[in-house]
């Protein structure tokens, strides 16, 4: 993990964030993601300089998981550095969204 990655892990993990349950380096399909969030089904990706050469890459990548029901939220290590705390509200408004939606459409559809 990249150190940008290390400082977010260690505000993930444990369910430290909005007792979420994060995975990091988490196999999606033929991926992997930096953060993964199953009961939430996001992602949460780190953007360094490497993803400027890979733009198309991670659109694939953003499109299969979209396609899979799963959303990605990318950050970069400058907003992770200038105000982690704003980082952590996004990720966990994002998160509490998202199962509001899922819980949602559950209970529409039922099995």
């Amino acid at each position: 993990m990249t150190p940008a990655e290390v400082r977010l892990w260690a505000l993930l993990k444990n369910r430290r964030l909005a007792n979420l349950r994060f995975r990091n380096q988490a196999p999606l399909g033929n991926y992997v993601a930096d953060f993964y969030c199953p009961e939430a089904r996001i992602v949460v990706e780190v953007d360094g300089k490497d993803h400027l050469q890979q733009q198309e890459h991670d659109a694939n990548r953003d499109a299969w998981m979209n396609d899979c029901g799963i959303h990605v939220i990318r950050i970069t290590p400058t907003q992770l550095a200038k105000d982690i705390d704003a980082v952590c509200r996004t990720i966990s408004h994002h998160a509490r969204q998202r199962k509001h939606q899922l819980e949602t459409l559950k209970n529409t559809h039922p099995r």
